[in-house]
């Protein structure tokens, strides 16, 4: 109907809503047909702000897929437009998106960099994924090794949570706080944060998602227990946390790989050769599906307790 109008401009930006539905919904056939007729019209008739949200969804739907490696470009090339424009979400959507994408690829020098320079006119704007951004900024400076700096990040995402009452995003950023400390060996510190992050997952109420989180906080809290010694508490957190991933039927093989390598590695170490030999075999198996699916992560959130260059 709004064509019908002649009302081009208001219909493509429509489409460009009904885009992010698409992603949204991973139906990337309807995406990518979608972008393309919004880039071409947007750049035909010249309409700078729309072709720049097309571009982002498109960067976003690349993200998803095995060719996640071109979203970098597109989402340089969103940044500048918004830089030119001085559309603020424009600039903060797509930095969130390269801070992200340096963040996976374990690039911890440009996340931070990407990741401060965004932090100021994301908190100004209230952008609701601004916790994301300093727990990000966080663990990269961690990584780089600005400790007391990382910690002041992880602990603004922990107060910035409290005060917009979100239970994920709190219990996420105890967790990464927790992941800091037990690397440093301050097992006891990361203990205490670990049991925060439970007990305030137990108040997420969509059940999938408490599960979700629930198995990423058993998952770091099992490879804590590792690098403490405690094994046996180990192979129980990581034996919950495989239970729980296969409940949720999440199709990540890189850190599933990466627990069962942790739990055969603990069972190992517990003379339970016979066990840890088959999880060993899971191992393997997931990991070449993750290398056929070019799966990436941060090394600081391996799952298992081996440096990332020893990980299958």
């Amino acid at each position: 109907q709004l064509l019908s109008f002649g009302n081009l401009m208001e219909s493509y930006k429509v489409k460009a809503l009904t885009t992010k539905l698409y992603i949204r919904t991973r139906n990337y056939d309807k995406t990518k047909l979608a972008i393309d007729e919004g880039v071409r019209f947007s750049v035909t008739h010249k309409y700078l702000v729309l072709e720049g949200y097309f571009l982002l969804w498109q960067a976003n739907a690349f993200s998803e897929t095995k060719e996640f490696f071109k979203a970098e470009e597109l989402l340089k090339k969103v940044l500048d437009i918004g830089q030119k424009l001085q559309v603020d979400e424009l600039i903060i959507s797509p930095s969130m998106s390269l801070a992200a994408f340096y963040h996976i690829n374990d690039d911890n020098k440009k996340c931070l960099e990407i990741s401060q320079s965004t932090l100021k006119k994301a908190i100004a704007y209230n952008n609701e994924n601004t916790i994301s951004l300093l727990q990000m900024a966080g663990m990269s400076a961690f990584n780089e090794g600005f400790k007391d700096l990382a910690n002041s990040y992880l602990r603004e995402a922990i107060r910035l949570s409290k005060e917009k009452n979100n239970h994920f995003y709190l219990a996420l950023s105890y967790t990464f706080l927790a992941i800091t400390l037990s690397e440093d060996n301050h097992f006891d510190e990361a203990e205490t944060l670990y049991l925060e992050a439970q007990s305030i997952a137990e108040k997420v109420k969509e059940p999938n998602t408490k599960l979700d989180l629930q198995s990423r906080i058993f998952g770091y809290y099992a490879k804590t227990k590792f690098l403490a010694g405690k094994l046996d508490e180990a192979i129980t957190l990581y034996q919950d946390t495989i239970k729980m991933i296969n409940l949720l039927g999440i199709q990540q093989h890189l850190e599933i790989s990466q627990l069962h390598q942790a739990l055969a590695l603990a069972l190992e170490k517990t003379n339970q050769s016979n066990k840890a030999k088959e999880h060993f075999q899971l191992a393997q198996t997931h990991q070449k599906i993750a290398e056929s699916n070019n799966e990436s992560l941060n090394c600081l959130l391996s799952l298992s307790p081996l440096p990332c260059k020893n990980t299958y």
